[in-house]
């Protein structure tokens, strides 16, 4: 459980990530340069409002321990280390811009495929648009064609195949573990039913008050009262007003699921240098299986019988950890973007639905102080 906890407390950086990607769509051309190379196939850029991790579209390079790694990274230092680059940002991932970079009207990303020292994604993986595809893949087949770098090593895996190896050993260890152990349905602290292979009531399981919801997401704090709370990111670079938790239980043909939301304001400066400022709502989730983030996830508040629709989910996180006994539970958070008119409108609310997919239920009453302070933080 304490590897789920520690995962989740990446969550403050993806508000930031969700602040920053408002301007995405718009495709910021940045001028910077490159200081340092980051894990795999990112590097670290600076900008003129601080330094950001930039992870090159649509290729990957070889992972620690396999054969190349050094070489490549040593080859992607000389090409890239100290130039002057131009970022064009086409989207953010787990924190990291993701974007084409050049130099000198170089294509980073191509110019290591024709070197031969990264493979080119998969477009059902990437989402990269046919036509660029195609040239990319060019350049990949003509060092492939040479027997370049990584096309010289016999049997050399594809990062992804070996994730998805690994991914593969993972879930057939995890069944053998769950072999001959109650089923656990909509698993969490806050409401477990158990049920053994025969459908009946099994003993209570002991993790669920192992199971911390949202802990040290923003506060760094396990012993949080109730109200609204404030955490300012040490670089300055954004602040969260946020509520403490409202739990929500929601209910589904499936069965049900308690959820913990947060109602909270943003602000912050994006890296393009303009202010920002939002409302969100985030959602947390503890379960045997992920609920929410296989699928494309909408919110909608219904309030006092008339429905305003939240949209998708805009940022989020998923991770997985062992509870005591020896399961495992899913851990997903998801945040929401929405706005100060609709804030007042829960606030003012008689009565306040959420439907997450097909999930429905009602909001507490009393948590209604919490909407009008966050919708108050942003007067």
């Amino acid at each position: 459980m304490q590897n789920l906890l520690t995962r989740t407390r990446i969550c403050a950086a993806l508000v930031f990530v969700a602040l920053i990607g408002i301007s995405v769509s718009g495709q910021i051309k940045t001028a910077g340069e490159v200081v340092d190379l980051a894990d795999g196939n990112a590097i670290v850029v600076a900008v003129s409002t601080g330094r950001i991790v930039v992870e090159l579209q649509y290729v990957q390079l070889p992972e620690p321990g396999q054969s190349l790694y050094t070489v490549v990274r040593d080859h992607l230092r000389s090409l890239v280390v100290g130039k002057t680059v131009l970022l064009q940002t086409t989207g953010i991932t787990r924190g990291k811009v993701t974007g084409k970079l050049t130099i000198d009207g170089i294509d980073v990303s191509q110019q290591l495929l024709r070197d031969g020292a990264a493979w080119h994604t998969p477009i059902d993986m990437s989402g990269q648009n046919e036509q660029e595809f195609g040239v990319y893949a060019g350049s990949a087949a003509l060092a492939r064609g040479e027997k370049r770098g990584i096309w010289a090593v016999a049997g050399l895996k594809a990062p992804w195949v070996i994730r998805a190896e690994n991914d593969a050993m993972r879930h057939e260890a995890e069944a053998a573990a769950r072999q001959g152990k109650p089923t656990l349905v909509g698993v969490s602290q806050f409401g477990t039913d158990t049920r053994g292979s025969a459908g009946k009531p099994a003993a209570a399981v002991s993790a669920r008050s192992q199971m911390d919801a949202w802990v040290d997401t923003f506060a760094f704090s396990r012993n949080e009262g109730y109200g609204v709370h404030v955490f300012r990111e040490p670089n300055g670079r954004y602040q969260v007003v946020y509520s403490s938790p409202i739990m929500i239980e929601l209910n589904s043909r499936p069965g049900k699921e308690r959820l913990e939301c947060r109602v909270m304001y943003v602000t912050g400066t994006r890296y393009d240098g303009t202010a920002a400022r939002m409302y969100m709502l985030g959602f947390r989730a503890i379960s045997e299986d992920y609920r929410f983030s296989k699928t494309k996830t909408r919110l909608t508040a219904v309030v006092d019988g008339k429905a305003l629709s939240l949209g998708n989910v805009v940022s989020g996180l998923r991770a997985q950890g062992m509870i005591a006994g020896g399961g495992m539970a899913s851990g997903e958070v998801m945040y929401f973007t929405t706005n100060k008119t609709s804030i007042r409108k829960m606030a003012d609310a008689a009565n306040l639905e959420f439907r997450i997919n097909n999930y429905t239920g009602t909001v507490p009453a009393g948590t209604r102080d919490l909407f009008k302070q966050i919708a108050a933080a942003g007067d």
